[in-house]
């Protein structure tokens, strides 16, 4: 029995280094590929483990929130492949807080992260210094430490965790090498010039060590803080030029602006996935974001208001049951959450799987509602089998996305049996049409394409000039002006509108009063669409180009 259990405990620790370090190095299962390897791995480890379902409320609240995203993308969705990836992050939070609850040896579990964070901290530095193992690990132009997640802002928020988490075990066991890690943690979160980041760790930072610094320590900490704070201005450091007309936090202003209007209108959402797709018929100003940068505007778009409300109750439920204690585990919680209210860092896997381990380290705000038998957990094979394969059809495009240049038929073999894997996935159309050698079969596929998402600028963009250049004037004007309509700030979509109107004309397709008519109607149209901007992008110093 005692043997079973050490080999248990063996394989588990292994497990978790594995699957933790594996997606913490593919930048933290932002894509869809590190997404499904986690819920497999995940829905494995439940379905060995033969370990029976306790439910709680928190629990209960993610299994909410993901039937309600769910029953969004079932019926919303315009694109299924784009709403399986969103609803792979989803999942993830009933998958991991349940492993992590359920698993007893929490304090290896929490090393295990450390170690993952001074992973993701060191090679970042190796890589700031010019030592770098893949492209993306620094910004070129702004030169923003990013290391393995690829995204400065999120990984400064795991700098500033390893960073807390380092000064805390110093306290714990006043060894040094925590100190000296916590130095190098700090580091790097500087060298990301994360300024929202840094701001709100500081502000964290200042509560925690207020725990545990008597008067003295507390002034010397503040007077270090404004001391360094006034060097980074007068060194011009990005991460100090913090002022409210700065691009980015008014183009994330207008982003939330546009997000509470759409769900004032749409309080059920607008679908899961289609914000990266109909971000451009409802936006105020010609920004162009996958997320916007709220976790509970994206959720509420994602699968409507109610799917926020249950989120911020379970963040409720635990902030009032640990809001007295001094544990470093809640102000990590805290520290989190309110990054998330300007940041994406939930879109990433190994932020969400943090955060479900975290709230397990808290005190818990309930008991136990009941427990599942063991062999529900049999269930979980269905939705697993069905992820392989969805990874099986991921594989086959990686391996087309390899000979996309090299060899062009190979690319287009793996596209078609990705394809036949995976039949939602209709984002395919345009990969195989950017490889098949005939035209006429590349805007036959970019036509299927279209039918499947009408709001793909690329696919829009591709029939336009495809037509345009194939002489087709009708088909051309049809995808330009739809195109128009779907993305009208982009510069180069207004030009190939003018082009196509000028081609129909100089082909004598259309008389002189007919084309001046359309050309007007467009110069119209353009002008409505720059006069509309909101007036806040105008504190922006761009021009309005994509």
């Amino acid at each position: 029995m005692g043997s079973n259990k050490y080999q248990y405990r063996v394989v588990s620790v292994l497990f978790f280094y594995v699957i933790l370090f594996h997606t913490m190095f593919f930048q933290g299962a932002y894509y869809i590929s590190g997404l499904l390897i986690l819920n497999i791995a995940f829905l494995l480890y439940i379905i060995i483990t033969k370990k029976p379902f306790r439910f709680d409320l928190p629990l209960l609240g993610f299994l909410i929130i993901f039937f309600l995203v769910l029953l969004s993308n079932l019926f919303f969705s315009i694109n299924y492949y784009i709403g399986i990836g969103e609803l792979l992050k989803y999942s993830l939070f009933p998958l991991t807080y349940t492993v992590f609850k359920e698993y007893e040896d929490k304090e290896t579990l929490g090393n295990i992260f450390y170690r993952s964070f001074i992973l993701l901290m060191v090679f970042g530095l190796f890589a700031w210094f010019g030592f770098s193992l893949m492209p993306g690990m620094v910004t070129v132009k702004s030169h923003r430490l990013q290391s393995f997640l690829q995204y400065a802002n999120t990984t400064a928020l795991f700098m500033g965790i390893g960073l807390l988490l380092s000064i805390d075990k110093y306290f714990q066991g006043k060894k040094k090498r925590f100190l000296f890690l916590g130095f190098l943690f700090g580091i790097a979160l500087f060298l990301t010039k994360s300024r929202t980041t840094f701001v709100i760790f500081l502000f964290i930072l200042a509560f925690y060590l207020f725990g545990f610094l008597n008067k003295k320590a507390k002034m010397i900490f503040l007077s270090g803080i404004g001391v360094s704070f006034v060097l980074m201005v007068l060194a011009g450091a990005r991460i100090a030029k913090i002022k409210l007309t700065e691009p980015t936090l008014i183009e994330r202003l207008i982003t939330f602006y546009d997000g509470v209007h759409i769900l004032w209108r749409k309080p059920w959402g607008i679908g899961l996935g289609n914000w990266q797709f109909m971000q451009f018929k409802y936006q105020s100003a010609p920004y162009q974001v996958r997320y916007i940068h709220n976790i509970f505007l994206q959720m509420a778009l994602d699968g409507g208001v109610l799917v926020p409300l249950f989120f911020i109750a379970i963040i409720l439920l635990y902030f009032f049951r640990n809001y007295k204690t001094k544990n470093v585990n809640f102000y990590i919680f805290l520290l989190i959450v309110l990054q998330s209210f300007f940041e994406i860092s939930f879109n990433y896997g190994i932020v969400i799987a943090y955060f479900t381990f975290l709230l397990t380290l808290l005190k818990q705000p309930g008991s136990v509602l009941k427990e599942s038998s063991s062999k529900f957990r049999y269930i979980l094979i269905v939705p697993c089998v069905a992820l392989v394969f969805l990874l099986i059809s991921e594989s086959y495009i990686a391996k087309g996305n390899r000979s996309l240049h090299k060899n062009p038929l190979m690319a287009y073999n793996a596209y078609t049996q990705a394809h036949q894997i995976n039949p939602f996935n209709s984002e395919l159309y345009f990969k195989k049409a950017q490889v098949v050698s005939s035209s006429k079969k590349a805007l036959e596929l970019l036509e299927a394409g279209y039918e499947r998402n009408p709001y793909d600028f690329q696919i829009l963009l591709s029939l336009a000039e495809g037509y345009l250049y194939g002489g087709q004037m009708e088909k051309a004007y049809f995808y330009a002006n739809e195109l128009l309509s779907v993305f009208p700030y982009h510069k180069r979509h207004q030009q190939l509108m003018y082009k196509v109107l000028e081609e129909t004309y100089t082909r004598d397709q259309w008389a002189e009063e007919e084309y001046r008519g359309f050309k007007k109607e467009v110069d119209a149209r353009i002008l409505e669409y720059n006069n509309s901007i909101h007036r806040w992008y105008y504190y922006i110093n761009a021009q309005m180009d994509y």
